[in-house]
């Protein structure tokens, strides 16, 4: 394990104050990607500035909409017909500057049941 790997593994030369990205003595910027530069400002000096984050970056491939309470409610009881969608939980990036969000799910839950065994299909929208 490199102990000093917060500071691009050059503890003599970089620091990394914040945990956001190394910065040198001479230049003081914290690096070039506009998020991490949106998140140091807001932290450092307070500016108030939303932060945002183009929603395509965020890796959700693993979100189920089971996942999701709303839904989760909705099937208990597995009763066929439609459910209209309006849920939030909470979700880890996995990212230094987006760390936790919050996600949404809208749409449509239908429920059908062939004897005692039910399925269900989701059509909807997952934002942030």
């Amino acid at each position: 394990m490199n102990a000093y790997g917060f500071g691009s593994g050059d503890p003599v030369n970089y620091s990394d104050p914040f945990g956001l990205c190394p910065v040198t003595a001479i230049d003081k910027t914290p690096c070039d990607n506009p998020s991490t530069l949106a998140a140091y400002a807001h932290y450092i000096g307070g500016s108030g500035t939303p932060l945002t984050r183009d929603f395509a970056t965020i890796d959700t491939k693993k979100v189920k909409p089971s996942q999701f309470s709303a839904v989760q409610a909705a099937l208990k009881g597995a009763k066929p017909g439609t459910t209209q969608i309006d849920g939030k939980m909470p979700f880890d990036t996995h990212d230094k500057v987006d760390g936790n969000i919050t996600l949404r799910l809208q749409g449509t839950l239908t429920t059908s049941c062939v004897s005692e065994s039910c399925a269900y299909t989701f059509k909807g929208s997952l934002s942030a």
